[in-house]
């Protein structure tokens, strides 16, 4: 199973690009979410990298609600949030992490 979804990850950024890839990774992570709801922090980086900041946002939300350990090793050098760094909501989330820049 993990090398068919390495061989269509691999397809999908050859034949979409990263755009692509990351979409048929948020899509892999919706379906295994339906079947075992996991850390929704997972999800944060892959809107982000989509350009959906919106949604990311509200992924950070859930994961900033359900304490999320990910979200709080990964938040700050995680490169998907570079563009998400001067956004209010942003600094808002690492203020009330306690994480002040």
């Amino acid at each position: 199973m993990a090398a068919k979804r390495a061989d269509e990850l691999t397809r999908r950024l050859a034949s979409s690009g990263p755009r692509g890839y990351w979409q048929f990774q948020l899509q892999s992570l919706q379906a295994d979410w339906k079947k075992n709801p996991s850390d929704p922090y997972t999800f944060a980086p892959l809107f982000a990298r989509l350009d959906d900041k919106d949604r990311a946002f509200a992924w950070l939300e859930k994961a900033f609600a359900q304490h999320s350990q990910e979200m709080t090793l990964w938040l700050v050098t995680e490169p998907a949030f570079d563009s998400l760094h001067s956004d209010p909501r942003f600094q808002s989330l690492l203020h009330r992490m306690g994480r002040v820049q």
